[in-house]
Parts: C-alpha cells; structure tokens; sequence
C-alpha cells in the first residue's frame, strides 16, 4: 500500500458512508484491514477499525460495526497486543456502545476469550462484563459457553442466578 492508495481508499470510505452505502464501506475497511495485517502495520489497522466502528455505532449500524469490533479481536491477537487494563478498558467501551443486538454477543465471547488470564492471574474482563450487560438467557448462554474463572473452575447454572447485579 502506498500512501496515495491509503488516501483514495480513506476518501472512498468517507464517500460510502456519506452516501450510506454501509456494505460497501464495511467490506473497504476489510478489505484495508486485511492488507495492513498482512504487511504488519498493525497501528494503521488499529486505527481504521477504531474510526469506522465508531463511525458505524454513532450512525446506528450496529451489524456493520459488530462485525469490526470481531475483526479488532483479531487484530490484538495477531498484533500481540498485551492483555492489560487499559486494552480491557477499550473493548469494554466498545461493547457499550452497542445497543441490544445478537452481535454484541459475539463480541462478548471473543473479547472475553481474548481476555482469558494467564493460569492464577485475575481475569481482566471476563465475568463482570458478563454480570453487568448480559442478562437472562444470553447471560446463562454467555457463561455456559466459555468459563469466565479461567483456573478458578466454572459456574454451575444453579449459581448463575445468584449472581448479585452490580
């Protein structure tokens, strides 16, 4: 990619969503994605999801920007971005700004996988993420699927709904 290429595309990005061709501009951004990952610019990558979900969320597009925040999953994983607080605080914010949606969901799983701890360290995400958003059947779902505890075991479905709220 070179820097009049990137610049046409980001044109034609803002031109997509001006027009409200949200498809189109959501497969530009993976299209831009992929090619960035595969030459390991993972600051440019970063920033082109970051700015189109949060483009796609305030514009209500929560499928469009769903289907980003899974691809940011991505990118930290292949970028090796360290699992800290500040990284934990982000995909957090990020799952906020979803409105109730099935892909919100999703997103849950996979930053709470991504977030899973290394063996005898806290969990950054994982359950409190899931008490304070996710509630009945989606909730129950979430902590059937994947254990939030990582070494500290998992939850019986009798305990879920004991789970005080927060």
């Amino acid at each position: 990619l070179d820097m009049a290429g990137v610049s046409n595309a980001k044109r034609r990005l803002d031109e997509l969503l001006e027009a409200r061709q949200y498809y189109e501009a959501q497969q530009t951004v993976r299209t831009l994605f992929y090619r960035y990952m595969s030459r390991k610019l993972f600051g440019e990558a970063r920033d082109i999801l970051r700015g189109t979900i949060d483009r796609f969320f305030s514009l209500g597009e929560f499928d469009m920007g769903g289907d980003l925040c899974n691809l940011y999953i991505e990118y930290l994983t292949k970028s090796d971005t360290p699992k800290n607080t500040e990284t934990a605080e982000v995909l957090h914010r990020l799952f906020e700004s979803f409105q109730t949606n099935p892909s919100r969901y999703k997103f849950a799983k996979l930053a709470m996988e991504w977030c899973e701890p290394i063996e005898g360290e806290r969990p950054l995400w994982g359950l409190e993420i899931a008490r304070a958003h996710c509630q009945g059947e989606m909730y129950e779902s979430v902590l059937r699927s994947r254990s939030m505890y990582g070494p500290y075991g998992r939850l019986r479905s009798s305990q879920i709904r004991t789970i005080p709220e927060l």
